[in-house]
């Protein structure tokens, strides 16, 4: 993603442990969470990257989406029939 310039330099961002390493020389910091949804701080300011590790993180990172374009409690509402871990709320906006 910082190669295709939508990441940049103090973007908050996460990945696939196997590309910590190189995310982290790109943009300074790989975060630990599972999801991470941040404000851009480069190239389009103003718009949200919304990253996630991997697979299976699949869940939390549709519930950050749900979040995000219908509010918390539109994804609270949908992951309660889900029957998904208390955390998986932890990305949503």
């Amino acid at each position: 993603l910082a190669d295709a310039g939508i990441l940049a330099q103090g973007d908050k961002a996460t990945c696939h442990p196997a590309f910590a390493e190189s995310l982290t020389d790109q943009i300074g910091k790989c975060a630990d969470d599972r999801v991470a949804v941040t404000a851009r701080t480069g190239g389009d300011q103003g718009s949200l990257v919304i990253t996630s590790r991997g697979p299976g993180t699949a869940i939390e990172f549709s519930l950050a989406l749900v979040a995000l374009i219908f509010g918390s409690e539109k994804a609270a509402e949908v992951a309660g029939p889900m029957v998904v871990h208390d955390g998986a709320l932890d990305g949503a906006a």
